[in-house]
C-alpha cells in the first residue's frame, strides 16, 4: 500500500481499489455498492466482485490477505504431490520454498492477482488423480476451466493418463472377439455384444480395478489374433479398436468435467445472458488487445486494431502454432502429466497473442512439481534464469518507456517481445532435454519419482 502511494507506477491493482470480478470476464463492475445497485451481467460469474468489499469498507488489505493465502495454499499443494509421488521430505520442501520463495510469484499475488485460484484447482486435480479420486478430480478439473478458460488444453493428457497403468482392468477386454458366426450379421452381433458387456456392466464403472480380469484379456487377445476375419469385419473392428480407449474411467472423467463446465456456464448464461457467455468465452477466439503486452503478436495486432477482418484473422492464425504444439507435448508427455501440464502451460503462455505478467504464475506453479525429475545442473539452471530475467527485463525497460514516459517504442517493445519469446522457447527445450518422464502410475499404483527416474536413466545408457 505505501509503495502504491509513494511511487509513480502503483503496485495495487485497480481492483483492490474498487471491486472487480474473478473470473475471466476482464472488464471492471460497473455497480456502486453504496447505493445498492446489482452488478452489471458481465461482472459477475462463480466468483463476485462483492468477494472484493471489506477493500472498500475500512479494510484495503484484505484482497491481498486473499490472495496470499492462495498462494500458501499452492505451495501446500505442491508439497502434497511431490511427497504422494515419492519424493523425499527436503526435496518437497525444496520444491515448495522454490515457488513461495519467488519475488514475481509473490508481487503477483500481492498486488492482487486472482490467477492463483485456478492455480489452486489444477493442482487439486493432480492430487486428486494421484489419490485416485476420479470424480472429485473431475469436479475440479471442470471447475477450473469454468474459472478461467486455459486449463482446457489439459484434456488430452489428463484423459490419457487414464490408461492401462492408471486402471489395468478397463484395458484387459479392450480386444474386439472373434465373432460366433461368420458374416456381417455375425460380426455385427457381436461387435454389439462386445459393448454390452464392457460399458452395460456394473463392474466396468467400478473406480477401482478388478482382480483377474488382465489374464482374461490376454487370452482374448490371442484368440483375436488366431482368428480369421473377413473383409466385411474390417469396419467394425476399427470401430472397437477405437471405443477399447473410451473406458468408463475416461468417459466419467469427461462426462462429469464438462458437466460442470456447461452447468455452470448455463447457469450464468441464464442470470445474464448474452454478454456473459461472450465476454467469458467467445471474445478469446476474437481478442485482440491494441495495448503492448509481452506477446509477439501484439504489435501486428495493434498495427491492424482499426481493420477488423484483418485483426480477426491475424488472432486466429495464431492459434494453430499455439495449438498444435499443445497437442504434440500433450500427447508425448501424457503419461507423466504434471510434465505434460508443465509444458504445455509454458508453450501456451509464450505462443498465446497475449500475454501479461500474471499468466507466468500459471507455468511457475507446475516447475516445482516436476524439479525434481530434472538432470539440468546448477549452472545451466543459472544460465536459463538470467536469461529469462534479462529478456523481460529488457521487455519491462523498453515498455516503461512507452508507457509512462510517452516515448515512442513501439518497435523496441516488439523486438524486446521476439527476444523474451526465444528466450521462453530456450528454456522449453533445456527442460525437455533435462528432464525424465516419470510414469505416475504402474499397475494400478503410484510410481515413486525417484526409483523410476534412475531406471529410465539406466535404460538410456
Amino acid at each position: 500500500m505505501w509503495f502504491s502511494l509513494m511511487v509513480l507506477v502503483k503496485f495495487t491493482r485497480v481492483g483492490h481499489l474498487t471491486p472487480v470480478p474473478l473470473t475471466d470476464t476482464h472488464l471492471c463492475c460497473e455497480c456502486h455498492e453504496s447505493s445498492g445497485a446489482q452488478p452489471a451481467p458481465n461482472c459477475l460469474a462463480l466468483y463476485s466482485a462483492w468477494s472484493m468489499l471489506p477493500n472498500v469498507m475500512g479494510f484495503p488489505v484484505f484482497g491481498k490477505l486473499v490472495f496470499v493465502a492462495v498462494d500458501m495454499a499452492i505451495g501446500s499443494l505442491i508439497h502434497a504431490i511431490l511427497k504422494r509421488r515419492g519424493a523425499s521430505p527436503a526435496a518437497a520442501g525444496s520444491a515448495m520454498a522454490l515457488y513461495l520463495c519467488n519475488p514475481l510469484m509473490m508481487n503477483v499475488a500481492t498486488r492482487g492477482s486472482a490467477d492463483g485460484l485456478v492455480v489452486v484447482l489444477v493442482l487439486g486435480t493432480l492430487l486428486c488423480l494421484l489419490r485416485r479420486q476420479l470424480l472429485l478430480a473431475a469436479l475440479l478439473f471442470g471447475l477450473s476451466v469454468h474459472v478461467k478458460i486455459y486449463p482446457i488444453v489439459y484434456a488430452l493428457p489428463l484423459v490419457m493418463v487414464l490408461d492401462e497403468a492408471y486402471a489395468p482392468a478397463d484395458f484387459a477386454q479392450r480386444v474386439l472377439p472373434a465373432p460366433a458366426k461368420s458374416g456381417f450379421v455375425g460380426q455385427t452381433v457381436g461387435t454389439l455384444r462386445w459393448l454390452a458387456g464392457r460399458y452395460c456392466t456394473p463392474s466396468a464403472w467400478r473406480l477401482e480395478g478388478q482382480e483377474g480380469v488382465v489374464e482374461v484379456g490376454a487370452r482374448n487377445k490371442e484368440q483375436h489374433s488366431q482368428a480369421a476375419f473377413q473383409i466385411w469385419q474390417w469396419p467394425d473392428r476399427a470401430v472397437a479398436a477405437f471405443l477399447s480407449l473410451l473406458t468408463p474411467r475416461r468417459l466419467l472423467f469427461g462426462l462429469v468435467s464438462g458437466g460442470v463446465f456447461v452447468g455452470l456456464t448455463a447457469f450464468f448464461y441464464v442470470l445474464y445472458g448474452w454478454e456473459f457467455l461472450y465476454e467469458s468465452l467467445l471474445h478469446h477466439f476474437v481478442r485482440a488487445d491494441n495495448r503492448h503486452n509481452f506477446s509477439v503478436y501484439f504489435y501486428d495486432l495493434y498495427l491492424k486494431y482499426d481493420m477488423p477482418a484483418a485483426r480477426t484473422s491475424a488472432g486466429l492464425l495464431a492459434f494453430l502454432p499455439q495449438f498444435g504444439t499443445l497437442s504434440v507435448l500433450g500427447g508425448l508427455y501424457a503419461k507423466d502429466a504434471p510434465l505434460a501440464l508443465f509444458l504445455q502451460t509454458l508453450v501456451f503462455v509464450a505462443f498465446n497473442k497475449v500475454c501479461t505478467a500474471q499468466y507466468f504464475m500459471w507455468w511457475m506453479a507446475l516447475l516445482p512439481v516436476v524439479v525434481p525429475n530434472m538432470t539440468m545442473g546448477l549452472p545451466l539452471a543459472v544460465l536459463l534464469s538470467a536469461v529469462w530475467m534479462g529478456t523481460e527485463l529488457s521487455w519491462i525497460g523498453a515498455a516503461y518507456h512507452l508507457e509512462w514516459l510517452g516515448v515512442s517504442t513501439f518497435i523496441e517493445v516488439w523486438l524486446a517481445s521476439l527476444l523474451f519469446f526465444s528466450a521462453n522457447v530456450f528454456v522449453l527445450w533445456c527442460v525437455m532435454r533435462n528432464t525424465t518422464p516419470v510414469p505416475m502410475f504402474a499397475g494400478g499404483s503410484v510410481v515413486p519419482m525417484q526409483s523410476a527416474a534412475k531406471a529410465t536413466m539406466a535404460k538410456s545408457e
